[in-house]
């Protein structure tokens, strides 16, 4: 991705671009409550709401998608042409801070790009087991369900271990670390580290949020953080090598309590994860760094049945207690 000359930003003001958005959101005619908006290549709109996949059957004309991408990626001081088709972005916190990706032509056939809306609100632990998330997790070789399961994990941030959430996009990882660590934390000194700012901790006055930027990047945020005197610090997603090492480190040097989350298939497999990201660094990465840093994984997943998605907790692992060698 290449940075663009600041004029172009400078000229794209957010009323032109809160123009071309409330022009999609326009076709949702409710936008409360909608966690994501995807205009696909072929111009077709759909929504995901209240967890359900919705089909606006609409057709937006290619020529206003990619209105809304040239000024979103302007605004942000960014370069979309032929040359470098996809840009990751977020929204104005005037519009919702959302996340987005979008893709142009040659990489699709035609504009595209998918907006995930940050929750307006945090759900609480006992509508998130209200609603089946812990219905039956595995825990141990054993099956815990709903209150036990929770119990479980306010256990473990009570006795400052740290908890990896595990799961695909959209599984709902965030929302049960929003959840947990938004009512178990009342009075620490906790620094949140997000490139979307989706984590709201307004019950513990003491935190402090850092924002990433394409100059920026999590391992910078890490580092800083480190200076500034936390009790624990929360990184929204672990995508590379280079801040996978630094948290665990930071982990182990007087810092546990915190939390992460990781794009995984599985409990075990967001430890191969985390493992294979540190091999972007090093050839032979060190697994008792990972064993000793990581206390518990969580992982989550995302099933669909219909137009309904549902997202659960389905297994808890304690790392102290997986084989390596088996990864």
């Amino acid at each position: 991705m290449h940075e663009a000359g600041t004029g172009l930003a400078a000229n794209t003001t957010e009323s032109s671009l809160a123009y071309f958005f409330r022009y999609f959101l326009d076709y949702t005619r409710d936008s409360e409550g909608l966690s994501e908006l995807m205009v696909n290549p072929d111009g077709s709109l759909f929504i995901e709401k209240d967890g359900c996949l919705t089909d606006l059957e609409t057709r937006v004309p290619p020529e206003k998608t990619l209105s809304f991408i040239n000024l979103l990626a302007g605004y942000r001081g960014f370069v979309v042409d032929r040359d470098h088709p996809s840009v990751p972005m977020r929204l104005p916190g005037t519009l919702g801070g959302g996340r987005v990706q979008a893709l142009i032509p040659p990489v699709v056939q035609g504009p595209t790009f998918s907006i995930r809306f940050p929750p307006k609100k945090r759900k609480t632990i006992d509508e998130l087991v209200d609603t089946g998330t812990f219905n039956r997790v595995k825990y141990k070789n054993q099956r815990i369900r709903n209150h036990e399961a929770a119990e479980l994990l306010k256990e473990a941030i009570a006795e400052k271990k740290t908890v990896l959430f595990a799961g695909a996009t959209s599984s709902g990882k965030t929302t049960i670390l929003n959840a947990f660590y938004g009512e178990c934390i009342t009075n620490e000194r906790l620094f949140v580290i997000e490139d979307v700012p989706e984590l709201i901790f307004d019950g513990n006055k003491n935190t402090v949020y850092l924002m990433t930027q394409h100059n920026y990047s999590t391992r910078d945020a890490v580092f800083d953080t480190m200076r500034l005197r936390p009790d624990r610090i929360i990184v929204g997603e672990i995508r590379d090598g280079k801040t996978a090492i630094e948290l665990c480190k930071c982990f182990l040097t007087g810092h546990p309590g915190g939390a992460s989350s990781i794009h995984a298939d599985s409990a075990r497999g967001a430890l191969s994860r985390l493992k294979a990201l540190m091999q972007e660094v090093v050839q032979a990465p060190d697994e008792n760094l990972i064993k000793n840093a990581v206390d518990y994984v969580v992982f989550v997943n995302r099933k669909v049945s219909g137009n309904k998605i549902m997202r659960e907790v389905e297994e808890i692992i304690d790392v102290s207690a997986v084989d390596f060698d088996y990864l």
